[in-house]
């Protein structure tokens, strides 16, 4: 199920799809081992990486 599509907006800092990341990021750092597989993302240092175009 796509989280967001291509032209979408992804909103700001405080936005429903930055807060399910930063969500699974959390759950990432508390249980080693049961990490996420999020397409379009990725981890650097522990940390979701998500790449856009700033209009």
């Amino acid at each position: 199920i796509p989280m967001l599509l291509s032209g979408e907006n992804f909103g700001d800092k405080n936005s429903p799809q930055v807060s399910y990341l930063r969500s699974l990021q959390s759950w990432d750092h508390h249980f080693p081992g049961f990490e996420h597989e999020t397409e379009g993302t990725e981890i650097i240092d522990g940390i979701y990486h998500v790449m856009c175009v700033k209009a």
